[in-house]
Order: C-alpha cells, then sequence, then structure tokens
C-alpha cells in the first residue's frame, strides 16, 4: 500500500476493513525510518471510519486494529477496554475473549492513565499485590488511553517479558489511538441512533398518553394472531373496554385528571392480563385486549372479570371507574380483524344497555340487532328529509278549569311501511346516533309554528317542547329557541322546556346552566320531567331555574291501590311546593286518580282520561279524552 495524499485516502467498507488495516502495516514496518508516513496512515484509515454503518462494522475495524498491532508491536495479548458505569474495566474488543476474567491488577494503571499522565509502560509485577503466576504470564503492559465524549478507556498491550515496551512501541500505539477512540466514538453514535429508533419505533406502535398500545401495533398483532391460528388450528380473545360515562368524570375531575384516570386504566388492565396479552387504547376512552391462544369462553370471562376488579380501587379524585366489556372470538365469531372487532364492539354496547360494569359475550343475535339498528338510523335521515315525522299535542289541564292551560307536542313517525311509530320505537336510537339534534330542532321549530296562534290568544298558555341532554350540550339550542321565538312571534313566556333527569346524572348541568339561566331570564319556562325516575339532585332542583315538576306515570297509576306510592306522590308534591315549583301529574287516567291528586293538591293534570294526544287540526276542535263527555268532571274537581 502506498502512502496517499491527504485528498487521497483509502475508504473503508464493511467487506475491506480489515484488508485495508493490514495494509497499513506496509507503513507501520517503516516506522523507525519514517514515522510520518505511520502517523498520514493513521489518519488515512481515521477517515475511511466515516464508511461504518453499523455495529458489526466497528466491531471488525477494533479487531482489524488490534491485528495491525500484533504485526507491529511485541506483545501476546492485546485489547481495548473502557471503564463501566460501576467503575471496573469492561472489554470491548480484545485478542483473547479471557482476557479479563484472570484477575490482572490493571486498575491502578488505568487510573494513572486518564487521570492525565498520559501513556504508560507499566511493570505488572511492581503493582501489589500482584505476584507472577504459573498462569499468568504477563508482566510488561503498554497503556495508551482512549476517550470519547462520554466514556473513558485504554488500549492495552501485555506481554510476558518485563521491560519490552520502549517509546517506540508507546508512538505506535499512540498513531492508532485516535482511530480506535473514533471507532468507539462511532459505535456510541450508532447505540445512540439505535436508541432513538427503537424509541421511534415504541412510538409509532404504542399510545403516547398510557403507553398502551396503538392501532396500528393492535392491527398487526392480531394479523399475527390470526396467522398462527390458521397454521395451529387454535384460537384467541378480544376483549373491547369502555369506560362507562367517562364524560362525567372529565366534567367532575377536570380533563388533565381524566388522562391520569385512563393511565391508571391501562396500567391496570396490563396488570390484569396475561403477560402475553396486547393492551391496546384505540380511542378516547377505548381499550382492546387481545389474548392470545385463549377462545374458551371461560377462559376470556376469567380476564375480564380480572379487569373489572381491578377498578374497583378508586384512582384520582377518589374516581371509581366503571367498564364495560364485550368479549369476541376468533375464529368463532368472525374471520377477519375487522369482523373481530366490530363483534367485541357490539358485545360492549350490549354490556352498557345492561346497566354497564359488566361483561357480554357476542353471539349472531347482536349482529342482527346491530343491522335492524343501522337500517333504522338510515331511515331516520330519509324520514328528516322526506317529511315523515309529525306532531301531536296532549293537553295540560290545570286544576279548578276546563279549558287546558298547555300543550305537550309529541313526535309521532309515519313510516311508510310500518305505520305510525311512537317515539319509544326510535327516539332511543336517535339520541346514541346524535340524530335527535336535528330532530328536536324540527320538534322545536314545528312546535313554535303550528302553536303560534294558539298561544296568542292567552298569555297564561304554554307550549311544552322535550329537550334532550345533547340538544342542551348544543351550543346552537339556545340561540335557536330565541331566534325561532322571534321568528314566528311567540312570547318567550309560552315555551316551557322539558328536561330529562339525565341532565342532572351526566353532570352537566353545570356546562348548561348559563344557557338555561339566559333563557329562564327573559321568560322561557322549564320543567323537569319524568320526576322520580332518574337520579334527581335536591341540590340541582334547589338551584335550577325551573317552574315545574312532573311526576312520572307509573307512580300516578299505582297511588290509588299502593299506599307507598300514595305517599310518594304526596312527598314529590310538598318537595315540589317547598322548592317554589308548581307539580303537573302525568298518566291521568281514572277519575279516582284526579279527585287523588286534587286532594293532594296537585297543580295540573296530564293523561288519556283528560285528552288524549292528537294531531293539530283535532287538538283545535276537542279534547278527546273521558272527561270531555263527563263535563270536564265538573271542571276538573274543583281545587279542594
Amino acid at each position: 500500500m502506498t502512502t496517499n495524499d491527504a485528498g487521497d485516502r483509502p475508504e473503508l467498507s464493511d467487506s475491506n476493513d480489515i484488508e485495508h488495516l493490514r495494509n497499513a502495516l506496509v507503513v507501520v514496518e517503516h516506522l523507525r525510518r519514517d514515522e510520518a508516513n505511520a502517523r498520514k496512515e493513521a489518519q488515512a484509515l481515521l477517515t475511511g471510519l466515516t464508511a461504518l454503518t453499523d455495529a458489526t462494522s466497528v466491531e471488525a475495524m477494533l479487531i482489524g486494529i488490534l491485528e495491525v498491532i500484533d504485526e507491529a508491536v511485541p506483545l501476546d495479548e492485546a485489547a481495548m477496554l473502557i471503564e463501566s458505569s460501576d467503575g471496573r474495566l469492561t472489554r470491548v474488543a480484545s485478542t483473547s475473549p479471557d482476557l479479563l476474567e484472570d484477575g490482572l491488577p490493571l486498575e491502578g494503571a488505568f487510573q494513572r492513565v486518564v487521570a492525565g499522565k498520559g501513556t504508560a509502560i507499566v511493570n505488572l509485577k511492581q503493582i501489589e499485590p500482584w505476584t507472577r503466576e504459573v498462569d499468568e504470564p504477563f508482566l510488561s503492559a503498554l497503556c495508551v488511553p482512549l476517550e470519547t465524549p462520554s466514556v473513558r478507556g485504554m488500549f492495552l498491550c501485555l506481554h510476558e517479558d518485563p521491560g519490552m515496551y520502549t517509546r517506540r512501541h508507546v508512538n505506535v500505539l499512540t498513531y492508532f489511538a485516535p482511530l480506535a477512540a473514533q471507532a468507539l466514538k462511532r459505535a456510541e453514535d450508532m447505540a445512540e441512533r439505535n436508541q432513538m429508533i427503537r424509541k421511534l419505533e415504541h412510538l409509532a406502535g404504542h399510545d403516547t398518553l398510557t403507553g398502551a398500545a396503538n392501532r396500528s401495533l393492535l392491527s398487526n398483532r392480531l394479523s399475527e394472531a390470526m396467522r398462527h391460528t390458521d397454521a395451529n388450528q387454535t384460537g384467541f380473545g378480544l376483549l373491547h373496554i369502555d369506560v362507562d360515562d367517562f364524560k362525567a368524570i372529565n366534567d367532575t375531575i377536570g380533563h388533565d385528571a381524566g388522562d391520569r384516570v385512563l393511565q391508571n386504566i391501562a396500567q391496570r388492565c396490563r396488570a390484569a392480563v396475561p403477560d402475553t396479552a396486547t393492551v391496546a387504547r384505540i380511542g378516547g376512552d377505548e381499550f382492546v385486549v387481545l389474548l392470545p391462544l385463549r377462545n374458551e369462553v371461560d377462559e376470556i370471562r376469567e380476564v375480564a372479570e380480572a379487569i373489572l376488579d381491578s377498578l374497583k380501587q378508586k384512582m384520582i379524585g377518589s374516581v371509581e371507574p366503571r367498564v364495560s366489556i364485550g368479549i369476541s372470538r376468533y375464529p368463532t365469531d368472525a374471520t377477519s380483524a375487522e369482523g373481530l372487532l366490530s363483534a367485541a364492539d357490539l358485545a360492549m354496547y350490549r354490556a352498557k344497555a345492561e346497566g354497564g360494569a359488566t361483561v357480554h359475550v357476542f353471539d349472531e343475535a347482536l349482529r342482527a340487532e346491530h343491522e335492524t339498528r343501522k337500517n333504522l338510523e338510515r331511515e331516520i335521515n330519509r324520514a328528516l328529509r322526506n317529511g315523515e315525522f309529525v306532531l301531536h299535542y296532549q293537553p295540560i289541564f290545570k286544576v279548578g278549569t276546563a279549558e287546558p292551560i298547555a300543550r305537550e307536542a309529541l313526535i309521532r313517525w309515519e313510516h311508510p311501511q310500518r305505520g305510525r311509530l311512537s317515539p319509544a320505537e326510535f327516539l332511543s336510537l336517535a339520541e346514541q346516533t346524535g340524530q335527535i339534534i336535528a330532530i328536536g330542532e324540527w320538534v322545536l321549530e314545528t312546535a313554535l309554528a303550528q302553536s303560534a296562534e294558539w298561544l296568542q290568544e292567552d298569555p297564561e298558555r304554554r307550549i311544552a317542547i322535550n329537550a334532550s341532554t345533547l340538544q342542551l350540550l348544543d351550543r346552537s339550542f339556545f340561540g335557536a329557541v330565541k331566534r325561532l321565538a322571534a321568528k314566528y312571534g311567540v312570547r318567550p313566556a309560552n315555551i316551557e322546556l322539558e328536561l330529562s333527569e339525565e341532565v342532572g346524572s351526566r353532570h352537566a348541568v353545570a356546562r348548561v346552566m348559563a344557557g338555561i339561566q339566559d333563557l329562564a331570564d327573559i321568560g322561557v319556562n322549564f320543567a323537569f320531567d319524568d320526576f322520580g325516575t332518574g337520579y334527581s339532585s335536591i341540590e340541582i332542583l334547589r338551584t335550577f331555574p325551573g317552574h315545574r315538576l312532573k311526576i312520572d306515570r307509573q307512580f300516578v297509576s299505582r297511588m290509588t291501590t299502593e299506599e307507598t306510592d300514595a305517599a310518594i306522590v304526596r312527598g314529590m308534591i310538598g318537595l315540589g311546593h317547598g322548592l317554589g315549583m308548581e307539580i303537573v301529574a302525568e298518566g291521568v287516567e281514572h277519575i279516582d286518580q284526579v279527585d287523588a291528586l286534587v286532594r293532594f293538591g296537585c297543580d295540573e293534570l296530564q293523561g288519556f282520561y283528560l285528552g288524549r294526544p292528537a294531531p293539530l287540526e283535532t287538538a283545535e276542535t276537542r279534547e278527546d279524552g273521558p272527561a270531555a263527555a263527563d263535563g270536564g268532571t265538573s271542571e276538573l274537581r274543583q281545587s279542594a
């Protein structure tokens, strides 16, 4: 190998690292005559180090340097050593894999070298308590420091003869020390790069909030599990986990604390499942657990129950989250990843429908039910487009009067194939899908448009319109009430919005109270519907700007035969009056119920006995309850 100019230096590659290093021997052997050539050759090799691209080529470089030194410097063994985190010397490359196992007393020499003393020629026999043994032949050591920004090390040559090394040997080692140090530095850089790559790979496959697998990694794991199952005729299970009413948790303790709850849930899920399982977060409060090699329902349910148990201990802010879990199995329930996830999702929603905090296993009936629901959802959209919804109005009578003081607008669906459908057959689904917002807007505008003339005849009359919690949470709702009232010339005081007790149970009251109060300030009436059937908070009733409580029909229907229900009705009436509210009884179907409610002090009555829901044109001409044929039951049994 000839000496190259600075601009014509050999480049190293993975395949010829050692070959270039061996060629450098030509220069090293002429060291006594031309040390400058040796220095230049070492620099050429140093420049060629930039061609190293992985740990294998770096290790080849280091071993190659040792082989070069073995040819140029008399030695029995050679090594490159670095200081480990515990202060001991660690071999990174050597001519003997057992070099450090013989207990050589090198720490003292190493500390002297790296403490700024530079190169050292050491007589090992003079280092206590070292004494030469038969199986420990080395007496001479040649040490040259190797340093990088993050490690300290030593270039070491050993020989059995004392006094073997001279300053000229030091020079040889010194020329190659920068090359070795640069190789170590390159190894560190590649280790850091590999660490960053591993971190990026982890981030690419994991949720940043909880550390659980993300959808991408779950998809890969599902594909692997399906391939393994197909090849080995086994099976696996899938759990779909959804936090029950997570919105209420966020509303109660805040979104930051809610994030910590999700982190806690992920941790507890990981602790509750087998090591082979994959816990993934696929949505805001949704998790999926993949259980390889588990296809028996009892086995999978056991894991699901363990997850439920793990969540019973309180978390952030004394929160005890409840989750619903759906189970599906491959290939029993589906033969694709999408189908398997869908099956578990359907089972999870059935668990929610059963009250939550429980487990449900997928069956084919769920799929058929799901198809029916999807068809109904599409039909609701069609009904909105085609004007298939209509309003019927049911009268509400004030005790002591024969004419209705209010009418409640009730939606009906004139289905082209199934005939007239009641709200119970479609509103629950509309609430779940969010379609209730569009339906509610239609009801609000239609009711105000159709009732405007009737309301203008008497300032005391009211049109009662049901408003769902989702409508209240929609920012545009409160503005729409004002806008439509002005559009149809309806006084705000003629409007009564009926709210379900769900407003309080979902902790939504704090989010909607400003809008409710704004409408109340201009005269809009508010009523709590179905009072006593939900999760009423006395505190909410106390602060709520409401005007009326509506007693649910189930209490009214039993109050004349069950003393307990009679006592409940009397208590509700007393509570409402104590809070400054009027009481409306729903579901009045018999004259004895009228007499009892009047006796208890109820303010207003509504039910089939007094008038059934009817289209606007019918409601304008008659009230079709039995009481109409009875002369209004003496003007609704004049208040006692």
